[in-house]
């Protein structure tokens, strides 16, 4: 059976088993468990009422849950329904669904390492400013510039669920500023049993160099630590992965995207 979540108790063991992707879904989940008008995830049941697998459908993205499960018929029926949307322009999942998924909706795929912390990360430089929690608006101004112009999130959407994830302890937004302006910031998106992921992690171009993102990835991690959390990301590039390996956080998975040939299924 598919339903939509109405319970994010649910979702908890196949969290667990995916901390990053599990971390994501709790804070959608999380954040309008009560509000089913504006409740993006849907849950696939077995006979039993256990969770098999979930997906969280964003503006232009799907994205899978399924711990060590292959999702279901009804579940791959589903997103096959929802992949029809022209907006829909990739899935994403863990390990165990990205065989199946690449079967069914092609080829075109990005693997990216899922990097885990657990360790105390000291990361100290005096010129840089104190970090400031709950500027949910100024990581919004900063992320703008990563987005298409077509593909921005909707401001009043991003205030609603950060602002419903901080007051209900699953998100944690940092920033660091110049002469009052956000010039860098990370978020912790979402907590688990197995942790808390880090995402959003951004600095204006002309601040780059100064270690503000590592300084504020090293401050996220040790705020998950403080709460006995291993601390969780996906670098973007080889970069990324570097940077975040010499503070300490070490390979421990992959994160799939899968990209849909919409242009190809338009000629067939």
């Amino acid at each position: 059976m598919i339903k939509l979540l109405d319970d994010p108790k649910i979702i908890e063991k196949l969290c667990i088993a995916e901390p990053y992707i599990g971390c994501i879904f709790l804070a959608a989940a999380t954040a309008f468990y009560d509000a089913p008008d504006l409740m993006t995830v849907w849950v696939e049941l077995d006979e039993h009422g256990r969770a098999v697998s979930a997906v969280n459908i964003g503006s232009d993205d799907l994205m899978v849950l399924s711990g060590r499960n292959v999702p279901g018929t009804e579940m791959l029926i589903f997103l096959s329904k929802l992949a029809e949307d022209e907006k829909i322009s990739d899935i994403s999942c863990g390990e165990a669904a990205f065989p199946v998924l690449k079967k069914i909706f092609g080829e075109k795929t990005e693997v990216l390492p899922l990097m885990k912390c657990s360790k105390h990360i000291k990361y100290e430089r005096s010129e840089i400013p104190a970090a400031k929690s709950g500027d949910a608006a100024g990581l919004y101004q900063l992320m703008l510039s990563e987005y298409p112009e077509n593909q921005k999130p909707d401001f009043d959407m991003w205030m609603l669920k950060h602002t419903r994830d901080i007051n209900r302890g699953q998100s944690t937004v940092l920033t660091l500023e110049h002469k009052g302006a956000p010039v860098s910031g990370a978020c912790i998106r979402g907590r688990c049993k197995s942790g808390g992921a880090i995402v959003s992690v951004i600095t204006d171009p002309d601040f780059r160099g100064r270690g503000y993102a590592s300084f504020l990835v090293a401050q996220c991690a040790e705020m998950l630590r403080s709460e006995g959390l291993a601390a969780w990301l996906c670098p973007c590039d080889d970069r990324a992965e570097r940077l975040y390996a010499r503070l300490g956080f070490r390979r421990a998975g992959s994160f799939y995207t899968i990209y849909l040939n919409k242009e190809e299924n338009k000629n067939e």
